[in-house]
């Protein structure tokens, strides 16, 4: 039976630990360096003003979402407009679900946004620009 690499010299043990020297100083310099990249990307963070800037962007989605509900309104309304057995079918579902007196308020409202979706698509639509506006001025 041979024994693998038996027919190999001995190391001479000066240039093993020269590769050892090498080894290490390379991994202190590539941890140094990690170090020193993420110090400029956080003192950079901050003089961009990052987090200022992710807070005015929040508080436009924010403010994004009241439209955006308007419009959903609005073509929920037209489609419970158009298709009568769809109204029938969420209100059997809502006054099941709901307790008594929350179900006929939801009801109402469900009627209400079928009927007047023409007004929720245009008020939507106006605010949305103009939280669009605002957002791009921003």
């Amino acid at each position: 039976m041979k024994i693998p690499f038996r027919n190999k010299p001995p190391l001479d043990p000066r240039e093993v630990g020269k590769e050892a020297t090498k080894a290490a100083r390379s991994a202190r310099d590539v941890v140094i360096g990690l170090i020193r990249a993420i110090q400029r990307a956080w003192d950079g963070f901050f003089e961009r003003r990052v987090p200022m800037m992710a807070a005015g962007l929040a508080f436009y989605f924010l403010l994004g979402l009241i439209p955006f509900l308007f419009l959903v309104a609005a073509t929920s309304g037209y489609f419970l407009r158009t298709n009568p057995g769809l109204i029938n079918e969420i209100n059997a579902y809502v006054i099941e679900i709901l307790p008594p007196g929350f179900g006929e308020i939801i009801l109402e409202q469900i009627n209400s946004a079928a009927s007047n979706w023409h007004a929720l698509g245009l008020l939507g639509l106006f605010s949305l620009v103009l939280v669009a506006m605002g957002l791009f001025d921003a």
